[in-house]
């Protein structure tokens, strides 16, 4: 009888989904923060310094060192150039250049892989999927740029650049020119609680879902799951994308 038990919680036990799950955010924090310096240390007064061309043209090896979880395919290597700087606006291009033939390639995230199926792996593959929002924007090309809040701090550093209006005037012509928050508002603003960043992995059915806040300068605060297929051969590609809108904010710099 005690056999037949173990043999009956074993096979339960094989048939419960491989999922790794991770709530703890504290190194998907770190890993941020680390690529987002690395880059930083790049971008430095970008519009009058050249230098900083040439290092984003040949910034394969430093952001690999930093994503040491995902690796790009053989023969390949990654290249960013940077906004033109003239114009009503223009956004960071990331591309893949061959290094035998030079051809260019901007669907980059096709030649980047998995080491592995787990919540590491895809928390950078996600950083290199949101790379651009992390790169320099010219004029009207931030318009589409996208923060990721991920902590308390980050919330904060949103806090200080807010226009407040009063209630009153909320509805005024002035306040379309300006942008802003209502008092209101920026009180649900302020005493919004960030959840931590959730990557969950199904490692049978080569899924991932990642739940995190993002800020927009004309959308506001957003909480954002991303739905990530990960292919036979480990390169993987977001499916979809479920928005909630935290609160709606717009800083009404339009030209």
């Amino acid at each position: 009888m005690k056999n037949k038990f173990l043999i009956v919680l074993f096979t339960a036990i094989l048939t419960i989904p491989a999922v790794a799950q991770s709530t703890g955010s504290s190194e998907f924090v770190q890993k941020r923060n680390d690529f987002e310096a690395m880059l930083n240390s790049g971008t430095k007064d970008w519009y009058n310094n050249p230098n900083a061309k040439e290092w984003f043209k040949n910034c394969h090896t430093n952001i690999f060192s930093i994503l040491d979880a995902v690796e790009i395919m053989p023969e390949w290597r990654l290249a960013i150039d940077l906004p033109d700087t003239e114009g009503l606006g223009d956004e960071s291009h990331i591309y893949v250049e061959n290094v035998n033939s030079g051809k260019k390639f901007y669907g980059y995230l096709n030649y980047v892989k998995l080491k592995s199926i787990s919540a590491e792996s895809c928390w950078q593959w996600f950083l290199l999927y949101n790379i651009r929002n992390m790169l320099p924007t010219w004029w009207h090309g931030g318009y589409s740029s996208s923060d990721l809040i991920l902590t308390e701090e980050d919330h904060q550093q949103i806090l200080k650049y807010i226009e407040i209006i009063p209630d009153s005037l909320i509805d005024s012509e002035e306040e379309l020119t300006i942008g802003g928050l209502s008092e209101t508002n920026y009180r649900i603003l302020k005493d919004y609680k960030i959840k931590p960043v959730r990557v969950d992995v199904n490692e049978l059915k080569r899924t991932a879902e990642i739940t995190l806040c993002t800020w927009n300068d004309w959308v506001g605060l957003t909480e954002k799951n991303f739905s990530i297929i990960i292919k036979d051969d480990n390169t993987a590609n977001v499916e979809n994308i479920d928005y909630k809108t935290i609160i709606e904010y717009d800083c009404g710099v339009t030209y």
